[in-house]
C-alpha cells in the first residue's frame, strides 16, 4: 500500500483506525496552515479581493484533503482488520506459529486472511465476483486456521 505518510502497516483493526485518525487530524492542521498562508498570499498579490479567492481556494484544498484522508483511514482500518486474525493467532501462539494455509506444510504460507487470484479479471463485473468471493473464502479459510 503506498499511501502518502504512510509509515508501517497496521497490526490490527483497532490500530488501523487510530493511524487513520491520527492521519486526518494531522492532515487537518497541515491543511489549515497551508490555507491560511495561501489566503495571504492571495492577499498580498491582489488586495482585498484577494483574501476572497484564497479563502475559497484555501477551503477546497481543507475540504479535499479531509475527504482524501477519511479514505485513506478507511483503508488503513480495512488493512488492520485484514492483520487482526494474524495479531491475535501470533499473540496465542507466537510469532514462530506454522504459517502455512491449513497447518500443511505444501500449502502457501502467508497471512491468515490472505487470497490469490489465479487470472486476472477481464472486466469490473468479473473482478467484483472475484473479488467477492475471495472474501468470502478468505473468511471461511481464516476463521478454519483460528478455530
Amino acid at each position: 500500500m503506498a499511501l502518502p505518510g504512510y509509515i508501517r502497516p497496521p497490526e490490527h483493526v483497532l490500530d488501523g483506525m487510530v493511524l487513520g485518525l491520527e492521519n486526518i487530524a494531522g492532515g487537518i492542521a497541515r491543511d489549515t496552515r497551508e490555507s491560511v498562508a495561501l489566503t495571504k498570499q492571495y492577499a498580498n498579490s491582489s488586495g482585498f479581493i484577494g483574501i476572497g479567492g484564497g479563502l475559497i481556494v484555501g477551503s477546497t484544498n481543507v475540504i479535499g484533503g479531509v475527504t482524501a484522508r477519511s479514505l485513506e483511514a478507511i483503508a488503513l482500518a480495512a488493512e488492520g482488520l485484514r492483520n487482526t486474525p494474524d495479531f491475535v493467532a501470533d499473540n496465542i501462539w507466537g510469532p514462530e506459529r506454522c504459517k502455512a494455509r491449513y497447518g500443511v506444510e505444501q500449502e502457501w504460507s502467508g497471512r491468515v486472511w490472505e487470497t490469490r487470484l489465479d487470472t486476472e479479471p477481464e472486466d469490473v463485473l468479473t473482478g467484483l465476483s472475484n473479488g467477492s468471493y475471495a472474501i468470502l473464502e478468505g473468511t471461511g479459510d481464516g476463521m478454519y486456521d483460528l478455530v
